[in-house]
């Protein structure tokens, strides 16, 4: 197969859903375009994006342009990752989109709890926020201390993959909404998980440079 020659990453000057495609390619070692656009111009490329939503990801001067972070993300792993990136069997790779498919889960209550503590209450109130925030992250936690805690392995699957990328960025969400919700009692394998993750070679000066933590 013949790998991919360029790629440019367009989405605005924020981190979100973008973020863990950067560490994705830091982590690869793989130069990439990370292209940062305004509103206005977003509202001229919309129209001709797949399903009109960021990022995106143009290859080989724009041969192929694929849509929706998750998916990004799975198609750089099997492109440029080292073989078993995104699960070494059937099973394990169901998992692992099993894991992803949790933290995307994550972004929405997030935001709309973002958006109420900064006044923005148009769609749901502060209070409603708080609580289905604050029932995601922790259901969140929960289940992803249970899944380290069942094989006793320093990784979601037994061994890294991409879905461990995505849960440090999403650990990092959460943790910069309430650090409160993050106890180190309650969640002890995964901090460890957090902090291995943070300190990898390929990604550790740009994570502590772009993810300040408040908890480790």
């Amino acid at each position: 197969m013949v790998k991919p020659r360029s790629f440019k990453l367009i989405y605005f000057d924020v981190q979100w859903r973008c973020e863990p495609i950067r560490i994705l390619f830091r982590y690869f070692g793989q130069e990439f375009e990370d292209q940062r656009i305004t509103n206005d111009e977003w509202q001229q490329m919309k129209p001709g994006a797949p399903f009109e939503q960021l990022p995106l990801l143009e290859i080989d001067g724009g041969k192929k342009t694929l849509s929706e972070s998750l998916s990004i993300m799975r198609y750089l792993s099997k492109t440029l990752g080292p073989e078993g990136f995104i699960g070494r069997t059937k099973t394990d790779s169901a998992k692992v989109d099993m894991f992803a498919y949790a933290c995307n889960d994550l972004y929405i209550p997030i935001y709309f709890y973002q958006q109420a503590k900064s006044g923005q209450e148009q769609m749901i109130s502060a209070d409603g926020a708080k609580i289905q925030f604050e029932l995601s992250a922790q259901r969140f936690l929960r289940c992803m201390e249970k899944a380290l805690k069942s094989h006793r392995q320093k990784y979601l699957v037994q061994y890294i993959t991409w879905a461990d990328i995505l849960v440090m960025y999403i650990i990092f969400m959460v943790e910069q909404a309430d650090e409160s919700l993050i106890d180190p009692e309650q969640y002890p394998l995964l901090l460890q998980h957090y902090k291995r993750m943070r300190e990898l070679e390929e990604i550790k000066d740009y994570v502590a440079e772009q993810l300040p933590s408040k908890i480790l």
